[in-house]
């Protein structure tokens, strides 16, 4: 279904963030809507708490660490600082070439802004209270505001947090967040209508993916993407590597001041996304290598941390029947492939009602 009517639409998520989830993400709710006959702006917002990784030092993350750690910071920040400055590089590159960044322009008058996706109202990465996520700021004029798949991440779910949350979901117009299990809460806390709705990601077929890609990859190799590093994630793909007669290879997902060979560092966007598409099999512990393995159909294993963070990626493997590539750090298991009939029906499904969200939300 396409509409026919053109609107000016603006998107504040964290495109600024140096996170290939968080940019591809991003270019895949301007694509789809784009796609739909939209202007579309992705509204320039770069709030300090995505600038930290910009500075030399930052005395927010100092601060926060033990003794110990603030002399390994004292060190290792200026050993890694150059790789930090590849890495805004790379991320430049992709959005100047990408993405539709409009600085914040009061004179505009949006037809419709949304907010999200990506953890937009994570208290705890926003530092509080954030007027321009929350729909509280006046510097950016709408007819109509919504949020499309916002999440929480892990922050915790508290009075003062859903006071906070309470405040937010009364400024919207309508209201789609990420993880099942957020929806439940939030009706509980504003008692309005609360949808559920994929990851852009995962509005984007495979074939719009590859149009990015520009190099094959021609190894036999185990992918492994982790943002939580544990060597029991190395294991695991080390098993399922030696069973495929492949090599490891693993996409950092920061700069680290010594890089193993089997670890690329600082790849492009378009690299990021051309080593899941070749890939033999991936060990994830991210959400959106979770979602682009999805995407590609490949045999994957998402292992669990613990903590809350496994929520995004439990809940879309349960979603699409696919819980059993949801394990344990301790588990070893054997390469199976994946039987996609079943998710690609209830991922269609999801789709749909996703697209739907945005569309009457459009209109």
């Amino acid at each position: 279904m396409e509409q026919t009517t053109r609107k000016r639409i603006g998107i504040l998520t964290f495109h600024c963030a140096r996170n290939y989830g968080a940019v591809l993400q991003t270019y895949a709710l301007q694509e789809f809507l784009k796609s739909q006959n939209n202007e579309v702006d992705i509204i320039n917002y770069t709030p300090s708490f995505l600038q930290l990784d910009r500075k030399l030092y930052s005395k927010k993350t100092f601060k926060d660490r033990s003794m110990l750690g603030k002399i390994k910071q004292l060190i290792v920040s200026p050993l890694t600082y150059s790789k930090k400055i590849a890495r805004a590089r790379i991320f430049a590159l992709f959005s100047n070439k990408n993405l539709e960044v409009k600085d914040i322009d009061s004179n505009i008058i949006y037809d419709l802004v949304i907010v999200g996706s990506d953890q937009v109202w994570n208290l705890n990465l926003t530092e509080g209270e954030d007027p321009f996520y929350g729909g509280e700021t006046n510097k950016i004029s709408r007819n109509r505001l919504i949020s499309y798949a916002a999440s929480i991440g892990h922050c915790p779910i508290n009075a003062s947090n859903c006071q906070s949350w309470n405040k937010y979901l009364n400024n919207f117009d309508d209201v789609s967040v990420r993880e099942y299990s957020l929806v439940e809460i939030f009706e509980n806390i504003s008692h309005k209508k609360i949808s559920n709705v994929l990851d852009p990601v995962l509005l984007l077929g495979q074939e719009k993916w590859d149009r990015l890609i520009t190099d094959s990859i021609n190894e036999k190799y185990v992918l492994v993407y982790q943002i939580y590093s544990n060597k029991n994630v190395i294991a695991i793909a080390n098993k399922l590597a030696n069973e495929r007669g492949a090599k490891v290879i693993e996409l950092s997902s920061k700069v680290d001041i010594y890089t193993k060979k089997s670890k690329k560092e600082n790849v492009s966007v378009e690299q990021f996304l051309a080593y899941f598409r070749y890939a033999e099999c991936v060990v994830t512990t991210s959400f959106h290598g979770t979602a682009f393995s999805i995407i590609n159909r490949k045999p994957f294993y998402t292992v669990k941390m613990g903590e809350g963070i496994d929520a995004r990626a439990s809940d879309l493997l349960n979603s699409l029947g696919l819980s059993n590539r949801l394990i344990e750090k301790s588990d070893r298991p054997t390469f199976q492939e994946v039987n996609y009939s079943e998710a690609e029906t209830l991922l269609d499904n999801q789709q749909a009602n996703s697209i739907n969200f945005l569309l009457r939300n459009i209109k």
